[in-house]
């Protein structure tokens, strides 16, 4: 029996209330899902070389969303909100490998070196963790400047393939396919023309932030 919009909502305010377990537990099995994919989509920014999974980064984003004393609008609210928690908490995350990389034997055999978790060359994997957090830092600063346009990049450059998984990881390949546009504007519930002008407003605003963004092709991918 399908959930109305309504009862989520209501669930969304009881569960603030730290005594409300029952809430909190009816909360979750109905959010979780979608929460999976956000969070699936999310660890795509990770590659290569992370720890995390998906139902960890669930878990601590669950805890942060009904810990605070926020009026929720609606679901689809609280599912932007969760977004932008879990991109923070991956910063964090970020941020801690960096300084254990930095930290880190720089022989790959010694105790506590970079090859004993499998990390590989930790020069190149400084660098990546470092576009990394560049790149999540700079979505949060869209995000204060464009919501929609931030949610429409996230989507589209980190679901791809992870919008279809059941399991506990994302897929591995660094380069699987962008979202379509239309998949987008389906998940967001905005005019496919719309969708489109955000993916190129929000794509266009990090290669000017960035400045060692790299498109990878995304003017190839128009109106799909």
């Amino acid at each position: 029996m399908a959930t109305a919009p309504g009862d989520i909502t209501r669930l969304l305010r009881q569960a603030q209330d730290p005594r409300d377990h029952d809430a909190q537990q009816r909360l979750f099995l109905l959010v979780e899902c979608e929460l999976r994919r956000i969070a699936a989509a999310r660890l795509r920014a990770l590659r290569p070389g992370h720890s995390l999974c998906v139902t960890a980064l669930i878990d601590e984003a669950f805890v942060r969303l009904i810990g605070g004393s926020r009026d929720w609008d609606g679901r689809h609210e609280f599912y932007c909100f969760a977004s932008g928690v879990m991109r923070n908490i991956l910063c964090d995350y970020v941020r801690r490998d960096l300084r254990r990389l930095h930290a880190a034997p720089l022989d790959p055999d010694a105790p506590g070196g970079l090859a004993d978790g499998g990390a590989g060359d930790p020069a190149v994997l400084c660098q990546q963790r470092e576009a990394q957090l560049a790149l999540l830092e700079a979505l949060g600063r869209l995000e204060k400047e464009d919501a929609k346009a931030a949610a429409v990049f996230e989507w589209r450059f980190f679901g791809g393939r992870c919008l279809e998984l059941g399991d506990e990881d994302c897929p591995p390949e660094p380069a699987a396919k962008l979202m379509t546009i239309r998949a987008v504007a389906d998940l967001l519930s905005l005019p496919h023309s719309t969708t489109y002008d955000l993916w190129n407003k929000a794509v266009d605003w990090l290669q000017k932030e960035l400045k060692a963004f790299a498109p990878l092709g995304f003017a190839e991918e128009n109106h799909a």
